[in-house]
Parts: structure tokens; sequence; C-alpha cells
């Protein structure tokens, strides 16, 4: 049986180690271990040393005793699948060993599981939506039609509590149409490839349709490329041009950029402004912080925008308090920029800490 004093202090390092480090010679036997490694398979030092691989740790199904950084099966009280990897070759007085070390392979699991799973439950709720919004549009219709039609004819036969009734169910079926409308737009959001986009192209269209009853300014802006953009821009533009003070004109800026990371936008307004406790809320799905004859809408422009950015991989934040407008930032990294990057771009900028 190999022992330390054999073998030679080359392998200090390993018994050492906090890992789960082992050492093999050429015969697959175990010359030295950590404590980590001992640890996981529930063992002593002295009884491990000399005994063959297959004893504690064994190829999975699909893999060759001979693969490294694939998974192998623990065979110690603790079962379970781990990542075994070749970290050096050593020259001992009893010839060349290999230093392996396992990896936890259970966390790597749980989290390819858990990323198939919100995957598994978007795509879910993205048919759901769709088919809520798509299929009940038919039925409605038909509601509405007929509603229509008994108001036309027979509403001077009813009495005027009926006719009281009969307001509350157009009304009702109308604010149920425009929820579907809208609906099916936030399932359409943040699909398709990415496409330029030229920004001062789109603000002046978006001016002309919206006839905007205020201002909307803006500097030199860049072309950028992105998933949905101009869907994204119409929301924040709405959104800012409709919660001004009353009987004040609509004041929105704004403002793009980019660099080698990636590109942002921002949508500044001098309107009513937001409670800092109900900022994220605005971005929820029919999600209204006024009553409809104060601001009309059925609170689905921000849930849109949202959901663009975060196709793109993006953060889209707000700084706001009651009475001090509103700054709506976008911010997107570029295809194929580094994590470090991505991280570092998509941070908020101070202003939109300061609380």
């Amino acid at each position: 049986m190999p022992s330390p004093s054999t073998i030679g202090h080359k392998l200090d390092w390993v018994s050492a180690a906090p890992a789960p480090l082992y050492a093999l010679n050429e015969e697959h036997c175990v010359v030295a271990v950590s404590g980590g490694w001992l640890s996981m398979m529930g063992t002593t030092r002295e009884a491990a040393v000399g005994r063959a691989e297959d004893d504690y740790v064994r190829p999975g199904a699909a893999t060759s005793p001979r693969h490294t950084n694939a998974l192998w099966e623990v065979r110690g009280p603790h079962p379970g699948p781990v990542r075994r990897t070749a970290l050096a070759t050593v020259d001992t007085a009893r010839g060349p060993v290999t230093v392996m070390w396992l990896q936890d392979a259970t966390v790597d699991d749980q989290a390819r599981l858990a990323r198939e799973e919100a995957a598994r439950s978007k795509r879910e709720r993205d048919e759901l939506a769709y088919v809520v919004s798509h299929d009940l549009q038919g039925p409605l219709r038909t509601v509405v039609s007929f509603a229509a039609l008994l108001r036309e004819r027979h509403l001077a036969e009813l009495g005027p509590e009926a006719q009281e009734f009969m307001s509350f169910l157009l009304d009702g079926v109308a604010l149920l149409q425009r929820r579907l409308d809208a609906l099916l737009r936030y399932s359409r959001a943040g699909r398709g490839a990415p496409e330029a986009v030229d920004l001062e192209a789109l603000l002046t269209d978006l001016v002309q349709v919206r006839h905007a009853a205020g201002r909307v300014g803006w500097g030199p802006l860049p072309d950028v490329v992105g998933i949905g953009l101009p869907t994204l821009v119409a929301a924040l533009v709405d959104n800012a041009l409709a919660f001004h003070a009353p009987g004040a004109a609509p004041d929105v800026h704004v403002e793009a950029g980019e660099d080698e990371a990636g590109a942002w936008l921002t949508v500044r307004d001098r309107g009513i402004g937001i409670d800092p406790a109900q900022h994220e809320r605005i971005f929820g799905v029919f999600q209204r912080l006024h009553l409809d004859d104060e601001y009309p809408g059925v609170g689905i422009g921000l849930a849109v925008a949202r959901r663009v950015a975060e196709a793109n991989r993006g953060t889209l934040t707000v700084s706001s308090r009651p009475g001090q407008g509103s700054t709506f930032r976008f911010s997107w990294p570029r295809p194929g920029a580094s994590a470090s990057d991505r991280a570092s771009f998509l941070r908020p900028p101070e202003d939109l800490l300061t609380p």
C-alpha cells in the first residue's frame, strides 16, 4: 500500500487543500486525499489511501473512465453527481500521479433546471396571454354587437333602471375589449429579431401621429439596434405625454447614447411624478395609480416597455417623486458584450439611485 513517505512531499498541497482533491497513480489507486474529499466520501485518510478509485467514485452511465470534466457518481454515504477534472500531473518517486478535483454537479443541475423551468413558465404565460386576448375576441364581439342592437332597437321599451343597467353593461364590455386588446399587445411585445432604429425619425413620426399638445424635444440621437425598440419608445413617450399636471402642457425630453458595451435611452417629463413606493408596481400589467376619469388608460404601456427591455437583456428603471416629474431610463447591452461589461453598463446611474 502506498504511503505518504513513499510518495514524497510533492503532494502535501493536496492533503492540505480544503477542496475535494485526490491523487491517483497509474493503477488508478488513491495515493493522497484532501480534507474536503474525505468529507465528501465520509471516510478517513488511512482507509482511503491505497484503495481503488472505483471504490469511491465511478463514471456516470454515459461517461468513459478516461473522461474528465464529465459527470461521475460518488459512491460514499452522500451519493450524487460530480464533475471530475484533472488538475495536474506530478512526478513522484513512485511514478507519475494525477491530481483530480471533484465538483458537486447538483448545483449545476439545479441551476439548469431552474432556467428551464423559468423559460417554460414564460412560454406558458405568453401562450396563455395570447389565447386569452385573441381567442376571446370573437365571443366578445358577439356580446358587443347584440348589446348595441338591444340598446338601438329596444332602449325606449326599457325603464330607467333597465337603461342604467344597459349603460353599465356597455361600459363594462367596452373596458373588457380594451383590456383584451392591451393583453394581445403585451403578448406580442418583445418578439422578433433585433433591428436598427433611427431614433430621431421615430420620434418625429410619433409626435406627428400623436398630435402632441405639448413639447417633445430631443438632441442628436444615435441609430441603435434592438428588439421592439419602436414599441418601447412609443410606450415611454405616451406615458410622459399622458401624466402631466392639470392645466399644464406636457414637456418631454428624450436623450440617448451608446458605447462599446451597449446603449441607453432616457425619457424625462415634468409631469405629476410617482411615489417611490409605487416605482415597481407601475410596470405590472393593468396596474394603475389613478382613476380613469383623471388619466384614461388600461395600465399596459409600461408593462409592455418593461417586457421589451427584458427581451433585450436590458433594464428599465424610473426615478421620480410626486410633483417633480419622472425619468425613465432604458439600458441594454450590445450583442456579444462580456458579462462584466453588461453588469457595469446595466447598473443604474447615480441619479437614479438617489433616495
